[in-house]
């Protein structure tokens, strides 16, 4: 049986809780606010719920049945009311991030937090909960990614590689950066708790990525998982998981093999735990992302977004080295 949360964590929860709802997220009198937590994840998301009445918000709380994997739809009944809040609290075990509840709610001017915590115990999601990303000052951070945004604004390529062998170039073309602060304020506004990033959806990758980090379901690898680009489309996978990989994409489709994203850390807060959500936010560090893009500028529709994390890459933008620590 799991235990429950207020047992173990009762002040530091309630207390994150409160700067989702305040810091994050804005909420005023009168605005309605969703949670919307699965059977796993109602652990965290029945103690934000709680600490929302505490705070005299008049919140709703819909629990479903757990996603199997990120993009995969909510029942209806929770992307309507997903459509007319004022602000949706998203804790649950696989992302809603790339589904189009979510991007039909803030299209509709919803502000949305999503926290895809994984599966793990109550134990382990609550401390990275309570710590690590989710104490960063958000603020600093905000002004930080915004300034690493003005300087990756109109460029259009970059140059990976890391000592585990990343060697790749991704064609960024006419896309524009988003940034992914922890505040979430003005309507259509979204961001995904543990945050820190800024990311694109590129237009093309040829080389080679070597994820060393964490590979998103799969969750912390023992041992790097090799993928190969070409034309913006994974070629061939190696490594002592690659099957697994394989037989994921294989259930979605060509899509599943386009390069979705490109996405650097930004939390100077954030360590590696083997949670996806919190490794890919680590400052200093690179993700790419397969499958889904069409919610953040990119035009493939499929029902899979999957990131892998390398650690320690360097990046050379047009031409000119990133310095990512001067903006941490």
């Amino acid at each position: 049986m799991r235990p429950n949360t207020i047992d173990i964590l009762p002040d530091e929860v309630s207390h994150v809780a409160r700067r989702i709802l305040k810091e994050c997220m804005g909420v005023k009198p009168g605005e309605s606010v969703l949670i919307v937590t699965d059977t796993i994840r109602k652990d965290l998301g029945e103690p934000i719920y709680t600490t929302a009445l505490d705070m005299g918000i008049d919140a709703v709380y819909m629990e479903m049945k757990p996603r199997k994997i990120n993009s995969q739809e909510p029942p209806g009944l929770i992307a309507e009311a997903m459509y007319n809040a004022d602000v949706i609290i998203s804790m649950t075990a696989v992302s809603l991030t790339h589904t189009q509840a979510k991007i039909n709610a803030v299209k509709h001017g919803a502000r949305i937090a999503t926290m895809p915590f994984g599966s793990k115990s109550t134990e382990f999601v609550s401390k990275v909960f309570t710590g690590g990303g989710m104490t960063v000052d958000f603020e600093k951070m905000d002004n930080n990614i915004h300034r690493l945004a003005e300087r990756l604004k109109d460029t259009a390529h970059a140059h990976i590689t890391t000592k585990k062998g990343t060697d790749v170039v991704i064609d960024y073309t006419g896309r524009k950066f988003f940034k992914d602060t922890g505040i979430a304020r003005d309507p259509g506004k979204f961001t995904n708790l543990p945050a820190g990033e800024i990311y694109i959806a590129p237009v093309n990758a040829n080389g080679i990525v070597v994820i060393d980090v964490t590979l998103g379901r799969l969750g912390k690898l023992m041992s790097p998982m090799t993928l190969t680009f070409k034309d913006g489309l994974v070629t061939s996978i190696e490594g002592e998981r690659s099957e697994e990989l394989e037989t994921i994409l294989s259930t979605h489709g060509p899509g599943s093999r386009n390069i979705a994203e490109l996405g650097i850390g930004m939390n100077p807060k954030a360590s590696v735990c083997g949670l996806l959500v919190e490794d890919e936010k680590v400052g200093g560090t690179a993700h790419v992302a397969l499958g889904n893009n069409h919610d953040f500028g990119g035009d493939i529709t499929v029902g899979l977004h999957i990131d892998g994390v390398m650690s320690g890459p360097t990046i050379v933008v047009d031409g000119r080295k990133l310095n990512v620590r001067e903006y941490l």
